[in-house]
């Protein structure tokens, strides 16, 4: 969220940033209220063996991956990619 929040507003001003941290705080809590603690938890995933559990979190693993990557390859037609003249920190170029 932050990451987002510096490329769509800049967060130029300490305000801005402070709002970017205390909404990923707050993101955070919700998702851990709201996603970890159920399936944690749950008496359904309890009653499942290990290596289901397993083969689960490595399904959803391996789609997330599937998903970043072809989002990835076509960040420029979603408009995601960076403005011009602007590389994000870290991401070499072809020529580098």
């Amino acid at each position: 969220m932050y990451v987002l929040a510096r490329w769509t507003t800049g967060l130029s001003t300490w305000p801005f940033n402070l709002i970017a941290v205390a909404l990923s705080f707050a993101a955070a809590a919700a998702c851990y209220r709201a996603i970890e603690n159920p399936v944690r938890h749950s008496p359904t995933l309890k009653q499942w063996r290990p290596s289901s559990r397993i083969a689960i979190f490595v399904l959803v693993l391996g789609l997330g991956w599937l998903a970043g990557h072809t989002l990835r390859g076509s960040s420029r037609r979603w408009g995601w990619a960076s403005p011009p003249g602007r590389r994000p920190t870290g991401m070499a170029t072809a020529g580098s």
